[in-house]
């Protein structure tokens, strides 16, 4: 029995699951998407809100859909391999959906790791895959370690500097359990992601943390000073900003793609390189399950600073998310469900005459 469409707290509702598919799937239909990308892209954009990202789930949509309109996504372009040596391939991503492209070059490095232990798959001229985590949780679905990164378009300032250099570039984790439990670290290279500053800001909140900088190079907390014109703050300043350095010299070199330096400034990430890593341990004739298990037993006998809490490993948020989602409904704000139901019939494609 699916969840009700449930309205609360005045500024965010809970919608069936497969209710939000359905709508994501029918607009992406309409802009003349073929129907198994569509039923992707749907998915892992709905999958994002249900785990608890809307940052860069269902709020991310109607940007997709005006990057599908504009031209910078090409909704049925398929990557193109180009070069391949055992465990190690480059594919063209000819700018397709990023989500959609994201996900075959994972499931094609958990193919090669099937074959040879580890796979790599690196592409170039993509778009923005959202939810990083997604790919995280697609190989370890497969029962393969994952380790995922991409660059993007410059928000972010290099230690030292306040001028945005370097792309938020974030980095995926995945360790996989029996239990579907899975271990999945999912993170940008900044203190908080550029769809984390924009939700904070329509919520006129101020981050916990110095988010970044002003145009004019002042450390804030003010999300909006950091959205007009200035630069994300690094994690872990000088670690976090060398990281992220480092993520685009290997995805830019190993795609034979774009750095971030090229990379058009923009709300949109387009034409990026990514690289996809995939490790079957099974292949070595041990089980690695045991030692996970013994190290979150580890991780969760930590006492927790405030009472009532508990430490949590990675990936443990948003499968309570995922949870509360299949029993309640995936929870989103109100004036985002308004306009992607606006999109829904706006601008389809005639099947007759191929025009909107």
């Amino acid at each position: 029995m699916r969840p009700a469409f449930v309205r609360f707290r005045g500024l965010a509702m809970r919608v069936a699951y497969v209710d939000v598919v359905e709508v994501l799937e029918r607009v992406l239909l309409g802009r003349g998407m073929h129907e198994e990308r569509a039923a992707l892209c749907a998915r892992l954009f709905a999958d994002a809100s249900r785990d608890g990202v809307p940052s860069h789930g269902l709020n991310r949509f109607p940007g997709f859909v005006a990057a599908i309109d504009g031209g910078e996504v090409v909704g049925n372009a398929m990557p193109e391999k180009m070069a391949g040596f055992g465990g190690l391939e480059r594919y063209d991503g000819h700018f397709g959906p990023g989500p959609a492209n994201a996900w075959f070059a994972m499931g094609r490095a958990c193919e090669l790791a099937g074959e040879h232990g580890i796979g790599c798959v690196a592409l170039a001229r993509t778009n923005h895959w959202m939810r990083a985590g997604n790919y995280g949780w697609q190989a370890a679905e497969r029962g393969c370690f994952a380790l995922c990164f991409t660059n993007g378009t410059p928000v972010m300032a290099p230690h030292g500097a306040h001028v945005a250099k370097l792309g938020n570039n974030p980095l995926v984790i995945a360790a996989p359990r029996a239990s579907g439990r899975h271990v999945v670290l999912d993170t940008a290279m900044s203190q908080y992601s550029w769809g984390r500053l924009k939700i904070l800001r329509r919520e006129g909140k101020q981050a916990p943390l110095p988010a970044g900088f002003t145009k004019d190079g002042e450390l804030t907390s003010d999300p909006d000073a950091v959205l007009r014109g200035g630069a994300t703050l690094a994690i872990g300043h000088w670690k976090g900003a060398g990281m992220a350095l480092m993520f685009d010299v290997l995805a830019a070199s190993l795609a034979n793609g774009l750095a971030s330096m090229h990379v058009a400034n923009g709300a949109y990430d387009h034409g990026i390189s990514q690289v996809f890593v995939a490790i079957d341990a099974r292949k070595l004739g041990t089980n690695p399950e045991p030692i996970i298990d013994e190290i979150l037993e580890d991780l969760r006998s930590t006492p927790p600073t405030h009472a009532g809490e508990r430490v949590m490993h990675p990936g443990e948020r948003a499968l309570a998310a995922r949870e509360r989602s299949e029993r309640l409904g995936v929870e989103v704000e109100e004036g985002i469900w308004n306009e992607v139901r606006r999109l829904d019939g706006a601008g389809r494609v005639n099947k007759q005459t191929g025009q909107r």
